[in-house]
């Protein structure tokens, strides 16, 4: 089998797409499937540019990236604006796919090539220009679905012409079926982590030295982009609850790791009008993924505090949910179904009422209370995330391909 992801990203890119797809590429890899990507030329981020032949080193990839690189239209650098964002996007895709069109030769080849996008975009382009046989063979990964009704409602219709999903959350699969698509054309996987990262732990001391971070510190961390799509993550709760938190623990650090930097700005005016030290709050930008580890090493306590929206509530699946699990430091998360499909309270996590700042702060300073729970649930969550490596991701994935290939040809042949 060889799977060609056709994906309208920048190559490289900073974002958590990038990051999942190159992992899975190299989880396909690992259990023998050939990996190819599709993708535009564009013009990058200027300290990404150098970056553009070596995949494989900037996101420490195990096995070296094929890619095929088409013609598009490339101007949504030319505005910020968010009223020009979409139609330039959309002139872009339609350009990118075109590219592909003309140079349908790249998309012919064996019966085991199998084309795999995360774009709708993209699959109704596709669906629209190529012929049966190529969209008989496109899977699709779904991360999100649109909250307008009538949008998602033509979402779903056109999910529904992928011969399989992959979606990354029990509850997105859910709203999938109560859109009328059989259950068995859909697998949840998780996203997951490459455990050989976290394979030689150090401890807290060693990490922190490597950071220059001081030993005597007890720091609670947030490593992840700052913002989802110009959504917050739950930095802003996370700054209330410190109010609370230093009040009866006045000597805390807070760390907050991965950019953009432009929005630490923001936070550093909040922590300013709250009249916390802001000595005692670090901003750092995105940091290579072979560095993220030492970030969760040198912390006392990791928060993922997302606030409730649909999205977060039945949609995501972050990255850094099994970085932390994998990291065997105590983890405060919001009690939200997405999160409570993988993370249970005071089993292999705390979980704190999503966007409550009181509770947020209340499940760390138990956690700083009590250094037996924390290190019972730490435990449990690295014992747990064995289940979800991006191999293991990678073989149901394969696994569910192959089933619905099965089908789909025996569907086609009964129609003939």
């Amino acid at each position: 089998m060889e799977i060609n992801f056709i994906t309208n990203m920048r190559m490289p890119t900073e974002k958590a797409h990038g990051q999942q797809m190159m992992r899975m590429s190299d989880a396909f890899q690992e259990n023998g499937v050939g990996v190819k990507f599709f993708h535009p030329k564009r013009k990058n981020l200027p300290q990404l540019e150098t970056d553009k032949f070596n995949l494989q080193n900037f996101y420490g990839l195990k096995y070296s990236v094929k890619t095929h690189e088409f013609w598009a239209l490339d101007f949504m650098n030319l505005s910020s604006h968010p009223i020009f964002q979409r139609p330039f996007f959309i002139i872009q895709q339609l350009s990118f796919v075109l590219s592909l069109r003309v140079k349908k030769k790249s998309m012919r080849g064996d019966t085991r090539k199998i084309y795999y996008l995360r774009d709708l975009w993209a699959f109704l382009l596709l669906k629209i220009m190529f012929s049966k046989k190529i969209i008989q063979k496109t899977f699709l990964e779904i991360h999100s679905l649109s909250q307008n009704p009538r949008i998602q409602k033509f979402q779903i219709k056109l999910i529904k012409k992928a011969p399989g999903i992959i979606c990354v959350t029990h509850g997105l699969k859910d709203q999938l079926m109560r859109g009328g698509i059989d259950s068995d054309k859909i697998l949840v996987a998780h996203d997951g982590v490459d455990l050989d990262f976290f394979e030689k732990s150090l401890s807290k001391k060693e990490a922190r030295d490597r950071l220059n971070l001081q030993k005597e510190w007890t720091i609670l961390s947030f490593v992840g982009k700052f913002h989802t799509n110009g959504e917050e993550k739950g930095i802003t709760q996370i700054l209330d609850a410190a109010q609370i938190i230093l009040q009866k623990y006045p000597h805390i650090h807070f760390l907050f790791v991965g950019g953009p930097m432009d929005w630490a700005n923001k936070y550093l005016k909040k922590i300013h009008q709250l009249d916390l030290p802001l000595t005692q709050f670090h901003f750092f930008d995105r940091r290579p993924s072979k560095e993220v580890p030492l970030y969760l090493w040198a912390s006392d306590i990791l928060l993922m505090p997302h606030p409730w929206t649909p999205f977060y509530a039945y949609q995501v699946s972050p990255l850094k949910m099994f970085e932390y699990m994998a990291s065997k430091r105590p983890i405060v998360a919001s009690k939200l179904p997405a999160i409570m499909e993988v993370l249970s309270h005071k089993k292999n996590a705390l979980l704190a009422s999503a966007g409550s700042p009181q509770d947020i702060a209340w499940q760390a300073m138990e956690l700083l209370n009590d250094q037996k729970l924390a290190e019972e649930i730490s435990r449990q969550a690295f014992e747990d995330v064995q289940e979800y490596t991006w191999k293991k991701r990678a073989q149901s994935i394969i696994k569910f391909i192959e089933k619905r290939l099965v089908v789909e040809n025996h569907s086609h042949h009964n129609l003939h």
